[in-house]
């Protein structure tokens, strides 16, 4: 895909999916509210909730299918997510008679779960231990794929199990993304793009590049916090990233069956060794720029924690620079191709 965009681009593009998606009207919105917002101009809303899907996702799947090489359409489709970009894919592997398969976490909707497997998508669920009869509602579902740990195994454990998962169902590209709606998901295709065209192999959505994360309502504290972290992490690690503690990434396939995220920790510390895995073997990092929002729902781990985190993400970056200086030989740093 070439780096910019032009007019025949778009339309090319518009040519290529217009068998699979609507073509949904444009409504010009007049009334007082519109007018007081825009002084010299109309406002104009594209219903793209008129799409099968639901929403304008529906395109970009599409099209990303459409332009992959016939021998990747032929292992599939993978997504890892809970809202609508799993039902675009799913709708996607369907209308182009591509097998697609979803992997959730267990808090996604039911609604959307029942929505992709009408589309004919493979959904996998992972269920920490939960107790909200997360594994029985999937039954009555029809969910084939059901994982329950047999015990609250911890944040790093289930990303274990979500990544192996996905590994199994052959997945090219997978996105993990906190379920708590403070990251909006409307950037997996652009940070699919990236690693689907040999750009990056690692993406991330950073909460900390440009002004979002203060106006978004991160509290004060943890902005300092973060910003401290990630300047002691960058001189321990020689890297220049804006954050390391987002809840948005984005791997190849090569990433994950090369860093042996096994040996990493169950709890929070596991993305911060994760990183210092990644860095350590040299995969190259995009960071792209996410809005981000708090509010009192949102998940968010309390004070002791808080602390516990932030002094293994320390320790974690010592023990990157003491590894590279070969004074200390940790096993979790070991290539899994080595191993």
């Amino acid at each position: 895909m070439n780096a910019t965009l032009d007019l025949e681009d778009i339309r090319a593009t518009a040519r290529r999916i217009q068998p699979y998606v609507s073509r949904t009207p444009i409504f010009c919105w007049q009334d007082r509210w519109a007018n007081d917002q825009i002084d010299d101009g109309e406002l104009h809303l594209k219903l793209e909730f008129l799409q099968k899907t639901g929403s304008f996702k529906a395109r970009g799947a599409v099209n990303n299918i459409l332009t992959r090489p016939a021998a990747e359409r032929d292992k599939g489709v993978t997504a890892a997510s809970a809202g609508n970009h799993a039902i675009a894919v799913a709708y996607a592997g369907q209308a182009l008679g591509v097998s697609a398969k979803v992997v959730m976490h267990r808090g996604a909707n039911p609604a959307r779960v029942a929505k992709c497997r009408a589309f004919g998508a493979e959904v996998v669920l992972v269920d920490d231990f939960s107790h909200d009869k997360t594994d029985q509602k999937a039954q009555e579902l029809g969910i084939k794929h059901i994982i329950r740990h047999e015990a609250n195994s911890g944040y790093g454990a289930n990303q274990k199990t979500c990544y192996d998962a996905a590994l199994r169902l052959n997945a090219d590209i997978v996105i993990m993304l906190h379920p708590d709606y403070q990251y909006t998901p409307k950037l997996i295709p652009s940070m699919v793009q990236i690693i689907a065209n040999d750009v990056y192999p690692v993406v991330l959505g950073s909460r900390i590049l440009g002004n979002g994360a203060l106006q978004g309502g991160m509290p004060l504290y943890k902005y300092i916090s973060n910003r401290f972290l990630t300047l002691i992490q960058n001189i321990l690690v020689g890297q220049k990233l804006s954050e390391y503690h987002t809840g948005y990434r984005a791997f190849s396939r090569l990433v994950l069956e090369s860093v042996d995220y096994h040996a990493n920790s169950d709890d929070f510390v596991f993305d911060n060794q994760m990183m210092s895995q990644i860095i350590y073997h040299n995969f190259e990092i995009a960071e792209i720029t996410c809005p981000t929002r708090y509010f009192e729902e949102a998940s968010s781990i309390n004070f002791r924690r808080s602390m516990r985190y932030g002094l293994g993400v320390l320790w974690v970056s010592i023990c990157h620079r003491l590894q590279k200086m070969k004074l200390i030989n940790l096993p979790r740093y070991i290539s899994r191709s080595d191993a």
